[in-house]
């Protein structure tokens, strides 16, 4: 059982991430999201018992993918026209960290 398996989530966690995210919930929200939060979990954690072995991997991507390729180069002008402080072709940057 993973943090969030139980029937009744704690409640901390969700305070924690609801404070990382800046959301602003009503306690009954908070309680809520708590339940949703642990049924997503469990069913993730349902997928800890599917024995995946002996099963052939996956030949081809799911989606065809086009060729990586430059299609529109040697624009660097354009890429810096709007920089406030291009010098030669690169950007300038305030300097953050102390030697």
């Amino acid at each position: 059982m993973g943090y969030f398996m139980s029937e009744t989530p704690a409640i901390n966690p969700i305070i924690t991430m609801q404070r990382l995210a800046r959301l602003h919930l009503t306690p009954e929200e908070s309680i809520s999201l708590g339940q949703d939060l642990a049924k997503v979990l469990s069913w993730v954690g349902q997928l800890e018992g599917v024995c995946v072995r002996g099963m052939p991997e996956s030949q081809q991507p799911a989606m065809a993918l086009r060729q990586d390729s430059v299609t529109e180069g040697d624009q660097v002008s354009l890429v810096l026209g709007n920089a406030p402080c291009p010098k030669d072709s690169f950007f300038t940057v305030p300097k953050v960290l102390k030697s």
